[in-house]
This record gives C-alpha cells, structure tokens and sequence, in this order.
C-alpha cells in the first residue's frame, strides 16, 4: 500500500506538512517558485586600502598558491569542483576570463582551501546575490567564493588565503579591495578583519519578483531583475 495513504484513504498529515503527495505538489512547485523570487540577504560589505597589514602566516602553514589564467592542475579543479559545485568547465571560463585562483594545498599536494580574484582593467560584470549582478569598476579588486574543505576548517587558512589575495591585488594596481559576507556568519567577518580589511558596511539586499532592492545606512536603490549592482556603492567609495 501507498504510504502516502492512512487505512481510510486520508493523505496522512505528515505527507501534507511536507507536500510530497500528487495532489499537493502545485502547491509545493509555486511556494518554491516564490520563494526563488521573494529573498532577502543581509550581507556586510567590507574595503581593504592597504593601510593595514594583515598578520603574518605562521611558519608552519599550509602553501598558499595563486594559479592565474590559463590551465591549473587537474586535482585543483577537480577538488574545487567536486567542493564547490561549479563546473570544470565554469572554472575554465573563469580563468579564460582572467580571474584568479588562490588555494592552499596540504604537504602532499592535497587542495584545503581556495577563493577567486577578480582583477582587471576594465569593468566586470559578475553574478551575485539572488540573481543580481556586481559590477565591479577597473582598479578595484574583488575577492569571492572563499572555501575551506571541511577537514581543514578552524586552522586560519581563508585569513592567510585573503591575505595573499589582498597582495596579488595591490601588486597589480588595485586602489582598493572588496568583499563581502552574510551578515550572521561571524567566522567569515573575523578572517575578512583579520586580513586587514575595515569599514563593514551591512546592507539588505531584497529580491521581490521581477525588481530588487538594495539598501545601506544612506540610501536605497532599486531596479530591475538581473540588473548592475556596483560595488563601490556598497562599500560607499
């Protein structure tokens, strides 16, 4: 017998709270369908100027590494595409795209942690928070998608990470750095502080629908659906 189904054919109570029976299932696609589109995110924007100097790696760290355009190893992007989700061949546009990569590898060769770098010349337009785009204006660099493998956490390795990102950055003429985090995930704000970056800005970012709202301490803007959200406004430069 079905196990949807109690002995006098009622759908039992514990398949309604979890709309996994037929009858229940348009209900199920359209809260979710919603849900996609009613989001809110509270983040804090954080800017690095380079006028303070992150703390020292201890002797004993993992190797940090930066892999620029072009090929990286297979085992890298296997492991950050095994971790992350993204696509071997996502990564490779990344890198096609002249972002970077920074990761930390164990003795043995064997990927901790990683982040990506965006760095460039020219405006960059890149996906963000429910489903809104950053851009991200020449001469600033932004550092996104940090993860640390899971083995490897509490060891202080996404504040080293930062930190050789941050230099990479200034070496290659960025006047200023950004990045941000959800405002409740105080591991990632210690690491991002530690790493020698300041003035965090929280703001709300709210999707309803086809619009979007983004909103700091001084103002608040809103647009369209798969529009520019620059980031230099959310780090009020």
């Amino acid at each position: 017998m079905d196990a949807s189904f109690t002995k006098n054919g009622r759908v039992s109570s514990h398949k309604i709270a979890n709309g996994r029976h037929v009858r229940w299932m348009p209900l199920r696609r359209t809260y979710w369908a919603a849900r996609r589109r009613l989001v809110r995110r509270d983040v804090l924007a954080f800017v690095h100027t380079g006028l303070v100097q992150p703390n020292k790696p201890p002797a004993d760290a993992p190797r940090i590494n930066i892999s620029g355009a072009g090929p990286i190893s297979d085992a890298v992007a296997r492991g950050i595409a095994r971790q992350s989700g993204l696509t071997l061949d996502i990564i490779k546009a990344r890198l096609d795209a002249g972002h970077l990569i920074v990761h930390a590898n164990a003795d043995d060769g064997a990927l901790l942690a990683w982040g990506w770098i965006a760095l460039a010349d020219h405006t960059l337009r890149l996906n963000w928070e429910t489903g809104l785009h950053l851009q991200v204006a020449a001469g600033i660099g932004y550092l996104f998608d940090f993860e640390t493998m899971p083995a490897a956490r509490n060891r202080g390795l996404y504040r080293q990470l930062l930190a050789v990102a941050v230099e990479r950055c200034f070496a290659n003429g960025a006047r200023l750095i950004g990045i941000y985090c959800r405002a409740d995930n105080a591991a990632s704000r210690r690491g991002i502080l530690a790493a020698g970056f300041a003035n965090a800005v929280p703001a709300s970012v709210l999707r309803l629908g086809p619009m979007f709202r983004v909103k700091t301490n001084d103002r608040t803007r809103w647009g369209w659906a798969m529009g520019n959200v620059a980031l230099a406004e959310m780090l009020h430069t």
